[in-house]
This record gives C-alpha cells, structure tokens and sequence, in this order.
C-alpha cells in the first residue's frame, strides 16, 4: 500500500472500517493509544493514520511525533 492509499477505495465499507478501527484500537491498548470509532473516516489514507498514530503514541509517551517516528 502506498501513504496516499485510501482505504474506502480498497471496498471497505463503514462496517469493516469501524471492525478494522475496532481491531487496531485493541492491537495498540498496551501503547495506550486509544482510537475513536470514525478515526479511518477522520484519517481515510494509509499515511494519514500512521501520522496520526504515531502523534497519539508520542503524546501519550511526551515524546515529539518525530522522535517516535524515527526510532519506530
């Protein structure tokens, strides 16, 4: 998948977008990100949520976003 990839244009439908939301949400708990129920409709590329991802992860840890992605 390339960063600019969206998801919805992969036939995923509102369903399996918040299954896929639901599933990914319980794969990062122990990092202590938590993700709302519309984040792929908030975030609809691959890139944009790695992006997004990676802030939430660096906020939780009081890391900048930047230091996270790199030593990621």
């Amino acid at each position: 998948l390339r960063k600019d990839t969206l998801l919805m244009d992969l036939q995923m439908d509102s369903l399996s977008a918040v299954s896929f939301v639901t599933e990914l949400s319980a794969a990062l708990k122990p990092s202590g990100v938590v993700l709302p129920a519309d984040f792929l409709f908030s975030h609809p590329s691959v890139g944009d949520m790695v992006s997004a991802i990676v802030t939430l992860g660096a906020s939780e840890k009081g890391a900048s976003p930047r230091f996270e992605a790199m030593s990621a």
